[in-house]
């Protein structure tokens, strides 16, 4: 790896992982048990998880561009091994087809094409999951992704984003969370979920549990 790409692995780790696993301040993260943490693995077996944009790559800025890249790589990729660590499963995802093999070695079960029409996918993913939908990580974000992926959450359930709340209004209901993701590990909310992850991410790589790939091909 080249230093550029190396770099972006702790903030493209910390958006995944704060977004699923701060316990400690809900505002900003769905809340859920660190699989990193002890009793956490495989601590949602048997639960669905979804993930819109398994591979999307933003930010195309200039000679930044493959910093950002593998940074927004990292960071979808590492959604989907935080969930397979915590037992989720299925993990549903959406991606290009080119890039489902890469996604589907990486821990999702099923990879679904994210140019199907929004209700095309919606049925889909519903009838993969066959039961009620808890958590939901919209890393792509836009008025179509989030809309979908507000549909598709059960009632009690938590969508994250990475960009600002489009959902329509007249979608809401009070029964929902929608929070968007801090990556700020200095922040005072995120210390203590900051210094859980961090103090495991040599072992997390060590062991494989998570796998930085910045040769699978990026959607633009």
């Amino acid at each position: 790896m080249t230093f550029e790409a190396a770099s972006t692995v702790p903030l493209g780790l910390a958006t995944a992982a704060l977004g699923m696993y701060n316990m400690h301040y809900l505002h900003n993260s769905a809340g859920l048990f660190p699989p990193w943490e002890p009793s956490g693995l495989d601590r949602y077996t048997g639960q669905s998880f979804v993930v819109l944009g398994g591979s999307t790559s933003v930010g195309h800025y200039g000679e930044l561009r493959l910093c950002y890249n593998s940074l927004n790589l990292m960071e979808m990729t590492t959604v989907i091994q935080l969930a397979k660590l915590s037992g989720f499963s299925p993990i549903i995802t959406t991606a290009s087809p080119h890039n489902a093999p890469s996604l589907l070695a990486l821990g999702a079960t099923h990879v679904l094409d994210r140019r199907l029409p929004p209700n095309v996918l919606y049925a889909q993913i519903a009838q993969i999951a066959g039961q009620p939908i808890n958590t939901i990580y919209d890393a792509v974000s836009v008025l179509d992704t989030q809309n979908l992926a507000y549909d598709l959450l059960a009632s009690g359930g938590c969508l994250v984003l990475v960009l600002q709340d489009t959902i329509d209004e007249d979608r809401k209901t009070h029964d929902k969370r929608i929070v968007i993701v801090d990556s700020s590990i200095a922040a005072p909310h995120n210390r203590d979920a900051g210094l859980s992850l961090y103090s495991d991410l040599t072992t997390l790589l060590d062991r494989g549990d998570i796998r930085v790939s910045v040769s699978a091909a990026l959607d633009s």
